[in-house]
């Protein structure tokens, strides 16, 4: 999943919106609902990777997990930063 995204960068567009939230004085207490979904490596829907060993597929194992945790870190910061922007907390 993660490691599929093109590297956006939305820190300008998160800092105006945050701005236009303080000077309305709306306070973001944005929830992460991501905590209900498994981790790539799990998803049942997932396609079976082809592997030729056991360390191959443990390090793609591995690499999936990280880019997973890196995903919901980033996404758990920006909501976060968001809500302190604007006095608010997330959730």
């Amino acid at each position: 999943m993660g490691s599929n995204l093109p590297d956006w960068n939305y820190e300008e567009e998160l800092r105006k919106t945050a701005d236009a939230f303080t000077k309305a004085r709306v306070a973001v207490y944005p929830a992460e609902a991501g905590g209900l979904k498994p981790d790539s490596l799990f998803d049942a829907g997932a396609l079976p990777k082809s592997m030729t060993n056991a360390h191959q597929a443990t390090d793609a194992a591995i690499t999936e997990l990280q880019n997973d945790s890196k995903q919901r870190n980033a996404n758990q910061a920006t909501m976060e930063e968001l809500a302190h922007e604007t006095g608010g907390e997330a959730h």
